[in-house]
């Protein structure tokens, strides 16, 4: 897969995307669930409101990503620095952390 790409509403779950390059993809409203990023480069990448249940993003690159109102629970996040990654409105119910901590019940937005 190349960079700057248009997967706006695609159904990907269980993909496996590891260690790919997808600088600035947009993926607003796909369907991610359980799709294997992991090592994936998805700096500046668009996933506005996408269903990501479980998807792993172990050791990812997420700088300046937008997850705007994503789905994202029990997503993981291990190893990822969530430091410019936007999670306005995000549900990281049961998210693992890239700390070790897992998210609870009410983790709209940030992992509480």
């Amino acid at each position: 897969m190349e960079q700057r790409r248009d997967l706006s509403g695609q159904k990907l779950d269980n993909a496996g995307i590891r260690q790919t390059r997808l600088i600035m993809v947009n993926m607003e409203r796909a369907d991610l669930r359980k799709v294997n990023f992991e090592g994936a480069n998805l700096g500046f990448g668009r996933f506005v409101k996408a269903n990501a249940q479980a998807a792993n993003f172990t050791n990812a690159t997420l700088y300046g990503a937008d997850f705007t109102d994503a789905d994202l629970r029990e997503a993981t996040f291990d190893k990822v620095d969530m430091a410019t990654v936007r999670l306005k409105g995000a549900d990281l119910t049961g998210a693992k952390w890239s700390d070790g901590r897992v998210c609870g019940p009410i983790s709209i937005g940030v992992c509480r």
